[in-house]
């Protein structure tokens, strides 16, 4: 050996962290340049404004200290600068020697496991860490309820990690349909005594050493690992937890996200995305329409021309550039105008009422409260306004398995994520914004199948402003990512409710080419 050969010594101190010893300072230097990523909305924060912070998260600190995700690359990285590499491994030995699994694993439960469950649960075994990225409605309960199983009669306890309280009631009850009996632990009953616990992130954040004393966690919806609160229990508590499993239909589309999330779970170990659980015939077919109003602003147009008589540039602008520059110069401003627009609210609650006449049950999904409240009041009795003032949201759930005509209205922010309610026949995402995260979750709300649903109508509204033509392209991009096929439609501001309403349903109904589609749709209504 080179005695002059440089060595580079890896310690790896548990699951998430390692340390680098023996590197040159300006090889220290390079990692940490080469591994910052700036955070999201880094420019809105104080500290960022002040000049007191660069704005980036450090995957590799001054300090050597990295994560054990980065740990082959960086080697491949320390080997081309000449050095030789050492690893010290600290983490305690961990194995598990599980069979596969078949699908005939929950037989005694009436259970079969599809071909992309036995997949991701086979996938993960071989490592007991990682990322199953499949599409919302694809069985992610059925599979945690598998690897619990598994885990817990080798003898270990493992933290399942929810989202919501409503989640931890939705995902209580069925893996009891397994057999799988869990405790919960959140504001509401704390029961740390099962060697499966269903738990929230916020409990956790509140209470970081419940952590220490299991033997791993899955985090459900783990596309919000990156969340301040989660990513340093799973980095700090959960340091030493060998099991280490993620689910979600979505991953972060930034990229300092995306590491984190990573770093505090393992990489992608399975992916099946929504279009090949639709072609399968796992998830319902989707019926995609975006629907814009186009509204009329002669009127503040020619009044802004006079105003501005005296400045030539501005006297002859376009109708174009005045609707873009002038009209609604922030984003807030645009916000307010359509959540206060009477006759837009009013076209878009027709053609609601319309579809749920037409089709069966729907779910709207709106931005804020206020408008939320506004509209549930323009449908009328048979809807319901779901917020976070309702302790129990589950009853107002439930009923859309068992009653017809159903009308829900909830924010993004409340029901966007992970609820299983089957029985929703049509979709209303309105003014749905440009995260990618949030439009496909939402999506996945509707796309459960149901014993008599095999189709779902999406109804994207939005408008012809500003903004909300910028996010509908950013959504446009999205649903072609995800190989969604989509129809448009206007709705011009010279067009009545009633024509707007003939004319989106008019649309929906040339979705049903399918004969099966169609005699399914009689039987049920």
């Amino acid at each position: 050996m080179n005695n002059n050969q440089k060595i580079a010594t890896l310690t790896i101190e548990d699951y998430v962290y390692v340390t680098v010893a023996g590197i040159t300072p300006s090889d220290t230097t390079f990692f940490v340049k080469e591994y910052e990523e700036f955070t999201k909305n880094y420019f809105f924060s104080p500290e960022y404004k002040l000049g007191r912070w660069d704005g980036k998260f450090k995957f590799f600190s001054p300090g050597n200290r990295t994560y054990a995700s980065l740990i082959i690359e960086i080697s491949e990285q320390l080997k081309q600068r000449g050095y030789k590499i050492r690893v010290n491994n600290k983490r305690p030995e961990f194995s598990l020697d599980i069979p596969p699994v078949d699908k005939d694993y929950f037989k005694d439960y009436g259970w079969e496991l599809a071909e992309h469950q036995i997949t991701a649960i086979n996938n993960i075994l071989e490592t007991h860490d990682g990322i199953i990225k499949v599409g919302t409605g694809g069985g992610k309960t059925l599979i945690t309820a598998v690897l619990g199983t598994i885990y817990k009669n080798a003898g270990l306890r493992i933290l399942i990690i929810e989202p919501s309280k409503d989640l931890i009631r939705q995902t209580r009850a069925e893996l009891k349909q397994t057999g799988l009996e869990t405790g919960v632990f959140y504001s509401d009953e704390k029961n740390l005594d099962e060697p499966i616990v269903v738990s929230t992130w916020q409990s956790l954040g509140k209470n970081s050493k419940v952590l220490a004393s299991f033997d791993g966690f899955m985090v459900d919806e783990c596309h919000g690992s990156q969340a301040n609160t989660l990513f340093n229990n799973l980095s700090q508590g959960g340091k030493d937890l060998p099991v280490r499993i993620g689910l979600t239909g979505t991953l972060p589309d930034h990229d300092c996200d995306l590491l984190k999330v990573f770093s505090v779970i393992g990489p992608v170990r399975a992916t099946v995305p929504s279009h090949v659980l639709i072609k399968e015939g796992w998830l319902a077919q989707l019926n995609l329409l975006m629907v814009k109003f186009v509204d009329d602003f002669t009127d503040e147009w020619e009044h802004y021309k006079k105003e501005v008589a005296e400045e030539p540039e501005d006297k002859t602008i376009t109708y174009s550039k005045f609707k873009s520059n002038k009209l609604f110069p922030e984003y807030d401003n645009e916000k307010t105008y359509l959540k206060k627009n009477a006759e837009r609210l009013e076209s878009i609650g027709d053609i609601i009422k319309v579809a749920t006449n037409e089709y069966g049950n729907s779910f709207i999904l709106v931005n804020t409260i206020e408008f939320g409240k506004k509209l549930t009041k323009a449908l009328g009795e048979r809807a319901i306004f779901i917020s976070s003032t309702i302790k129990d949201r589950s009853p107002i759930y439930e009923a859309f398995d068992s009653e017809d005509g159903m009308i829900g209205v909830a924010t993004f922010s409340l029901a966007s994520t992970g609820l299983n309610v089957p029985r929703i026949f049509n979709m209303f995402l309105i003014d749905g914004g440009k995260s990618s995260i949030k439009v496909v979750q939402s999506i996945g709300r509707g796309l459960r199948k149901a014993r008599d649903k095999d189709t779902v109508n999406l109804f994207d509204i939005y408008s012809d402003t500003k903004f909300s033509m910028r996010h509908a392209r950013k959504r446009k991009n999205l649903y072609k990512e995800q190989k969604y096929d989509y129809r448009e439609i206007k709705i011009t501001h010279d067009e009545e409710s009633e024509k707007a309403v003939q004319k989106c349903l008019k649309n929906v109904k040339s979705f049903y080419t399918d004969k099966t589609h169609e005699k399914l749709k009689e039987d049920v209504f």
